[in-house]
């Protein structure tokens, strides 16, 4: 099948210039960043990339990966709280993607299929595959075989982004878009990283206001990525689709089975048996160990 017509990205530009590339050479790819910078848009985008190469698509994504550990017996334990994951099933989804990118990669890593993550990072979410973590994936996380790609919007259009969220939280064009941040959380991570920006030294680079700031932003997620290969998408300009998600139901989706939430949420219990150590824990998601 052609897939050259579903993809709106400028042929000329920079944009599909990047993607293209590393549509054609890398093994993993990450797009990592705040929810509300367009990185569903981008896996899509990169997504008709790669089929149009014939490779196969395997998705880990974060919004479908945590509803995996959203089962009654473990709500029970960490309930979801104002709309935002518990600390508990960040946590714990985070430590089985490292074991489920690890093990997709020995099955896969002599053919030709490509592994695309989609890992907010901010607040423990996913940010274990950001992280340098001295285990049997790293050497594979650290190569050149994989690649994080940081979407940054210019400031006028992370505003355009919001608005049109907006739009989509209350009449949703896909059924997936119904899990989609909804606006007051998106501001409210916005100003997560804020906070963790002044706690890292880079208050000067801060709006007085803390609103939206490219500049800060892309600093800010290069300096917690700085054990990854990162490429940096600069965009100003909106391109309209249908749906972001129109392309996934031709991806093999990585999602946790019964038993590994099981398992990994005993193992984050027995690891900080109170809600004030996992807390700590979770909120210094963008410290290097």
């Amino acid at each position: 099948m052609d897939y050259s017509s579903y993809i709106v990205l400028p042929k000329k530009g920079e944009l599909y210039s990047i993607l293209d590339t590393v549509a054609s050479k890398a093994k993993i790819v990450c797009f990592a960043g705040l929810p509300g910078v367009g990185k569903s848009l981008y896996v899509q985008q990169f997504a008709y990339m790669a089929l149009q190469k014939n490779r196969k698509i395997s998705i880990l994504q974060w919004d479908d990966a945590r509803q995996g550990f959203e089962t009654e017996e473990v709500l029970k334990i960490y309930p979801e709280i104002n709309g935002v994951t518990h600390a508990g099933i960040r946590k714990s989804c985070g430590l089985w993607s490292r074991k489920a990118v690890y093990d997709w990669y020995q099955l896969h890593k002599n053919d030709n299929e490509i592994l695309i993550l989609e890992a907010p990072l901010v607040g423990n979410r996913l940010i274990e595959l950001g992280k340098k973590i001295e285990d049997e994936l790293e050497p594979i996380l650290s190569s050149d075989n994989t690649q994080f790609i940081l979407p940054v919007p210019s400031d006028e259009l992370r505003k355009l982004i919001i608005s049109k969220r907006v739009k989509t939280t209350e009449n949703p064009n896909h059924e997936m878009e119904k899990a989609d941040a909804q606006p007051h959380v998106l501001m409210a991570l916005y100003r997560e990283i804020c906070e963790v920006g002044k706690k890292l030294g880079m208050k000067k680079q801060l709006n007085e206001d803390l609103e939206y700031d490219k500049s800060f932003y892309e600093s800010l997620y290069r300096r917690v990525l700085q054990a990854r290969h990162v490429k940096t998408l600069f965009v100003d300009e909106a391109f309209e689709v249908n749906s972001v998600y129109d392309v996934r139901q031709k991806f093999s989706k990585l999602a946790p089975s019964i038993a590994e939430v099981s398992y990994f949420t005993s193992q984050v219990q027995e690891k900080y048996p109170t809600d004030k150590q996992l807390e700590v824990e979770v909120n210094s998601w963008y410290v290097a160990r």
